[in-house]
Parts: C-alpha cells; structure tokens; sequence
C-alpha cells in the first residue's frame, strides 16, 4: 500500500465520515468499516504539493455512491 506523506484533517476526515454514515442509520460496524474505507480512499488519492503536506482527495473515485 502506498501512500503520500503524512496530511493534515486526517482525523477530521475519518470523524466526519464516520458522523455521516451514522447519521444514516448505518450500524456502528458497517459506519466504522466505511469510514475507514472512504478515509484510506482519501489518503491513496492525495496529491503532493511542494514540501508541504499531501492534500486529501475528498471526492475519491468509486466512493461517491456509498
């Protein structure tokens, strides 16, 4: 698995999306199992600027229908 470097809102990340899918009524393992899917989407998507840190892709490919 490979990934950028470390980004910044990684947990801001993983906590709105984990707020979401409970918001949906989704049980807590199916919402965590989710979250943490969509989060490493993110993660495998961001793109490296410079020597700062790599930027989320918050709309990753494929995610957009779960």
């Amino acid at each position: 698995m490979d990934l950028p470097p470390p980004t910044g809102k990684l947990s801001c990340t993983l906590a709105s999306a984990l707020t979401g899918r409970l918001a949906l009524e989704e049980s807590l393992e199916i919402a965590v199992s989710t979250a943490l899917d969509y989060t490493w989407h993110t993660l495998h998507g961001a793109e490296g600027f410079g020597k700062g840190q790599s930027i989320q892709n918050r709309w990753p490919e494929g995610m957009a229908s779960r």
